[in-house]
């Protein structure tokens, strides 16, 4: 079996005041080893609302062009509310891929469900590279309600509740 490559460009804002999300080319190659999941978000605390939309629509058309599923999502960490993305089987490079965004858009962390359902932290460096450390949360699971500490995915769509215990 081939491996199919896709390249992708540069995602043009349609104007000087939205904030670009900077794909330069990136060549990636789909493989059979896969991430089950992928959570993240691209919210930036103290971006208005209408940056907000802006950012999420660059986002959610460089998943189109990526290939990858994905679903929106309500999610909350350390208690603050975001929109989160959940991405269904994504490659290894596309999550290299996904890294790189979330530094762009200064997360703290994404999270990496793993094929056998751990859960696991990536914490951005924001100082020299994109990973600075990894740290096991526990099994992705779906809760019947949102846990005490605050950290939950929520599915827009079904309503499920999915939580790191």
């Amino acid at each position: 079996m081939g491996t199919t490559l896709y390249s992708i460009v540069s995602i043009q804002t349609l104007s000087v005041w939205r904030r670009t999300l900077v794909l330069s080319t990136v060549r990636f190659q789909l493989t059979k080893r896969f991430i089950m999941k992928v959570i993240m978000s691209v919210d930036e605390k103290g971006m208005s609302q209408i940056d907000l939309k802006h950012r999420r629509e660059d986002f959610e058309h460089a998943l189109d062009i990526m290939g990858v599923r994905f679903e929106v999502c309500e999610g909350h960490y350390d208690g603050t509310r975001e929109q989160s993305y959940m991405i269904n089987y994504a490659s290894v490079d596309t999550y290299d891929t996904l890294k790189r965004i979330a530094k762009q858009c200064n997360q703290v962390s994404i999270l990496r469900v793993t094929s056998y359902g751990g859960t696991l932290e990536m914490f951005i460096d924001h100082n020299c590279g994109t990973q600075k450390q990894e740290a096991y949360l526990g099994k992705w699971s779906e809760v019947s309600s949102k846990p005490d500490n605050g950290n939950y995915t929520q599915s827009f769509s079904t309503g499920k509740v999915y939580a790191a215990i």
